[in-house]
């Protein structure tokens, strides 16, 4: 279980720890650095780049043309989404899409779990990033697959984590 990350070992002892979301935590209490921001700064981003990278070039290759169109709809309304609330809505519909469309269901069945621990992140610390950027970062991401260019798709995915990474950045840098 410690291979897998649901074990952390402290002091020569282990604590099993499921899926957890801790709330009312601050920002220079252990639990929040050791939990949430290392890992994420570190080890997450990078393996989430990996998967979404390849997720991305596959649902270009694959999708069928009412995914495509769906997802184009999909990313026109976040370009003209006024508040943050319509800039998020499509995101999980536009995520289920792709993964649909990539075929894989063994990237998707590893990028499940990285995708939560970085959301959560990012809802806990997003008052510090742009979500118009990050908005339209997955708009750029989805015409990409839309118009089934997997080097611009594989492109896009890549930016989003870049964005994503610089924000971790900022949040970590303001926080330690």
């Amino acid at each position: 279980m410690m291979g897998e990350g649901y074990c952390l070992e402290y002091d020569n002892s282990g604590y099993c720890i499921a899926s957890t979301l801790f709330t009312e935590t601050t920002n220079d209490m252990r639990i929040n650095r050791d939990e949430i921001l290392e890992p994420v700064a570190v080890h997450l981003l990078d393996r989430l780049a990996l998967l979404e990278a390849l997720i991305a070039r596959r649902a270009a290759q694959r999708a069928d043309m009412p995914t495509r169109r769906r997802l184009q709809e999909l990313a026109s309304s976040i370009h003209d989404a006024r508040d943050l609330e319509t800039c998020l809505a499509p995101g999980k519909t536009s995520d289920q899409l792709v993964e649909e469309a990539c075929h894989n269901r063994f990237a998707v069945r590893g990028v499940a779990p990285l995708r939560s621990l970085s959301r959560r992140f990012w809802y806990a610390y997003r008052q510090q990033g742009d979500v118009k950027e990050a908005a339209q970062k997955h708009a750029e991401l989805m015409e990409a697959i839309a118009a089934g260019d997997a080097p611009a798709a594989e492109e896009a995915a890549h930016a989003l984590m870049d964005y994503l990474e610089q924000f971790t950045r900022k949040v970590i840098d303001s926080t330690l």
